[in-house]
């Protein structure tokens, strides 16, 4: 299961550690509007219940020997 190899270090930890400039305030009210979200966005909760994407359509959005794309002009990032 270790197809990355040893070096590789991931750490999962909630928003308000990673970021404790977010209000609790911000956090109570994305609790109360969305349970199960917020979960997986604040809380870092592996999300079981949702159906991964099709293969084909993965497949499809990839675009070989590309890494990575200039910024657009025009466009806020």
């Amino acid at each position: 299961m270790d197809a990355a190899g040893p070096d590789l270090l991931v750490r999962r930890a909630p928003s308000a550690l990673m970021n404790p400039s977010l209000k609790a305030e911000r956090l109570e009210r994305e609790q109360r509007l969305d349970p199960s979200r917020f979960a997986r966005e604040y809380e870092a909760e592996f999300a079981e219940d949702l159906e991964a994407l099709p293969g084909a359509w993965v497949d499809a959005a990839i675009v070989l020997g590309r890494h990575g794309l200039p910024p657009r002009p025009g466009v806020r990032y």
